[in-house]
């Protein structure tokens, strides 16, 4: 939400978990802003709450990205949410009713995303979750970064954790 925030007020932050691990919820216990320094900054001005009780704990303080960094993967805003998921099957459900077909007996398997982000509109109050996937450098082009901080190359940070 702060990522999204700043980006709105035209200061773009990437995201980075670079301790992500392959399994649902797996996203590490780090997660890494980049961008200028004032767009971390006012980002990290925002969670400064969450640092005070505790919550978030900052490591360091903003450094520019190594020159020997390389960059091998990024980070995509899936459209895929939980398929076979029981909300998802009410959901089908409730198309058909309104559709004014017959109400079918739908069962598949249940695929769950695996990372996950739940979000709050600002707009409309709405709950949704933000699903979220590694992807290798080759996918990605150069550009800015999406409203959530995703869809660019990030830098890998060898033998820093990342």
């Amino acid at each position: 939400m702060v990522v999204h925030l700043t980006a709105k007020a035209g200061l773009p932050v990437v995201v980075d978990w670079p301790m992500m691990k392959d399994q649902r919820g797996g996203f590490g216990p780090v997660m890494r802003l980049l961008g200028e320094q004032d767009a971390v900054e006012r980002c990290l001005g925002c969670l400064s709450p969450l640092v005070t009780a505790g919550l978030v704990i900052k490591l360091s303080g903003t450094e520019p990205v190594p020159a020997d960094a390389t960059f091998t993967y990024g980070y995509r805003r899936s459209r895929k949410a939980d398929k076979g998921s029981p909300s998802h099957l009410r959901r089908l459900e409730r198309r058909a009713l309104a559709r004014g077909e017959p109400s079918q007996d739908i069962s598949c398997d249940w695929i769950q995303a695996r990372y996950a982000v739940p979000m709050q509109s600002r707009t409309s109050g709405q709950n949704f979750h933000l699903f979220i996937k590694r992807v290798p450098a080759a996918s990605l082009t150069e550009g800015n970064p999406c409203s959530y901080g995703l869809g660019v190359l990030i830098p890998r940070f060898d033998g820093r954790g990342a």
